[in-house]
């Protein structure tokens, strides 16, 4: 009797063949290396199913399952590629801070060393000595 359920076969065939996707994608085709990316899940997936007490007529799930990764990985690589190459940003970056409010880029160096020091000394909680003495 298998010990894990056909979805989470099928579930882990298409995940680990995610990022062999999107490396298959950022190499050439028909090269070694493009026939790694597509190759070198196969075995995991193999002991996956053996393990899991699947016989062959399983084989043609996992295939779909591994192709639609390689697939899905290649493409999404392909659209983060594209968002970077154009700097568009992501929906989850934040807003850079501009260097007109940014004090740190503003002031001399002698200052940013006082100003760095005192953000130690705030984030650790010591008082407001010196502990490394004159810097300058």
């Amino acid at each position: 009797m298998p010990s894990h359920t056909a979805y989470e076969l099928v579930l882990a065939a298409f995940c680990a063949n995610l990022p062999f996707g999107a490396y298959r994608a950022t190499v050439r085709r028909l090269n070694w290396r493009w026939f790694l990316a597509i190759h070198l899940p196969i075995p995991a997936i193999f002991l996956l199913r053996t393990a899991a007490g699947y016989s062959y007529w399983f084989i043609p799930w996992l295939f779909l399952a591994a192709v639609s990764g390689q697939l899905l990985g290649s493409r999404l690589f392909a659209v983060w590629r594209g968002r970077r190459a154009s700097g568009e940003p992501a929906p989850y970056d934040l807003e850079p801070l501009e260097a007109e409010e940014d004090p740190a880029t503003l002031a001399p160096p002698a200052e940013q060393v006082e100003l760095a020091l005192q953000g130690a000394h705030d984030l650790l909680g010591r008082p407001d000595e010196e502990p490394l003495g004159d810097l300058r």
